[in-house]
Parts: structure tokens; sequence; C-alpha cells
């Protein structure tokens, strides 16, 4: 129940921001509805950027918490992408390497911030699928946060 929802594909793209060699694209899946994210490139202009409300970054100010980011690879083979963040004056996370596989499942991060400064602007989680340079796509269902305690 304490868990924050920052993004959910039942509602469309809301709340992402691609890079020029980046796509989104509303999908149905078996698993339920879904973006398909395309990173063209494996530097910046190929992230898309999930906006965190700056409500949800005050909460996590001066805790340990669990960011859970549920996707899956759009095809019968593994996707390798990356995941890092941006929470401004809360700090960052250090990029993390996935593996997307067929079956849908959460990928998890855990982050410390000590900073108890409370941020004024939302923040971004950064994900980006082609890593590994063969421009597959993952499909992404979700993505939440559990704030600390």
């Amino acid at each position: 129940d304490d868990w924050q929802e920052v993004f959910n594909a039942e509602r469309g793209n809301e709340g992402l921001q691609t890079g020029s060699l980046s796509a989104v694209e509303p999908i149905t899946t078996p698993a339920g509805k879904a973006v398909r994210l395309t990173s063209r490139v494996s530097e910046a202009d190929g992230n898309v950027a999930i906006t965190v409300p700056t409500e949800v970054l005050r909460e996590m100010a001066g805790k340990s918490s669990t960011i859970s980011i549920t996707l899956q690879s759009s095809s019968d083979r593994q996707t390798q992408l990356s995941i890092s963040c941006d929470f401004g004056s809360l700090g960052d996370c250090a990029r993390h390497r996935f593996t997307a596989t067929p079956e849908r499942a959460d990928m998890l991060i855990n982050v410390t911030f000590d900073r108890t400064l409370a941020p004024n602007s939302p923040g971004r989680i950064i994900i980006n699928s082609d890593i590994d340079g063969n421009g597959r796509p993952i499909n992404l269902y979700s993505v939440r946060i559990l704030p600390g305690q």
C-alpha cells in the first residue's frame, strides 16, 4: 500500500520524455498494456526519462527507498538496458545494467539519500534499451517507488 506509482502504461505514455533518438509507443501485450520503449543509440539521445513527482522525492529524502520497474523484452530474445536516475538536490543513483527477458519482471533498485534537503522540482528515472548496440525495444509496464521509513 505504501508504493507510490510514478508511471503506469494503463494511462498511456504520460510522464515520459524521449530523446531525439528514442521512441515510445503504447501497445497491448498478453501481460497487459505497456509502452514499447526503443533507444536507437546508447548515448543520451537514446534515453527515455520518466518523471518522478516532487512530492515522491520529498518522501525519499534522508531515507533508503526501493524503485521497482516492471518490464520485459519486446521479443523472444534478451535485451540489455541501463537505468539511472537524476533526483535534483536529492542526488542520483548509479547506472544499473539489467537484462530484460521475454517474461514480465520487476527490476529493483535500492537507493539511499542521506540528504534531507527536500527537492522543489521533479526528478527523472532514465532508461536506455540500446546498451549492447542492437536497438532492441523493451515493454515498460510500470514504475513504482517505495519511500523509506
